[in-house]
């Protein structure tokens, strides 16, 4: 595990000065870090794995159950839920000279915390399919599952996809 997470304290090339460990380019000069390629991979395989787990879970579990009226409890979850996935991410190691080069490398990290909450949500629904488990499903729940709960540390994200996840599966599988 520890050949995928970038070394601890990541140091330029060009102006040889330390960089923080989730940032992408020097945030002094804005060139690329020498683990820039490596942690661009590791961001697209996390929730590739994950999402992929999540809809082929959903798949044979046999859909979403969701219930069948909306209450007002689920609807105030689901609002929770859809507000708390809508917060931009945070802003370390996003280094450039423009705000529209600073907001182009923070697109793929709000694109990543969408694609989690979407993922962490179908997961969960996926789970309460009324259905019997086969070893198959179990395995593919766990691969699912440990690809998304270390995902917000490896990829650099805040707590708020697999929060916001949590909340719009409770609130749309809340019992009427």
């Amino acid at each position: 595990m520890k050949r995928l997470l970038p070394p601890a304290t990541a140091m330029c090339r060009s102006c040889e000065r330390p960089a923080p460990p989730l940032a992408l380019t020097c945030p002094y000069c804005s060139e690329d870090l020498s683990h820039r390629c490596q942690r661009l991979w590791l961001g697209l395989l996390i929730p590739a794995v994950a999402g992929c787990g999540a809809i082929l879970l959903l798949l044979w579990r046999g859909g979403l159950s969701m219930s069948g009226a909306v209450t007002l409890p689920g609807s105030l979850l689901t609002a929770a839920g859809l507000g708390l996935a809508l917060i931009p991410p945070d802003w370390p190691g996003v280094a450039g000279a423009t705000r529209r080069i600073r907001l182009w490398q923070l697109l793929p990290r709000y694109a990543g915390g969408l694609a989690l909450t979407l993922a962490t949500t179908l997961t969960l629904c996926a789970i309460r399919a009324p259905t019997p488990w086969t070893p198959a499903t179990t395995a593919l729940a766990t691969i699912t599952g440990l690809a998304l709960l270390p995902s917000t540390m490896l990829l650099g994200l805040s707590w708020h996809p697999l929060t916001a996840g949590l909340l719009l599966a409770a609130g749309w599988l809340l019992p009427t």
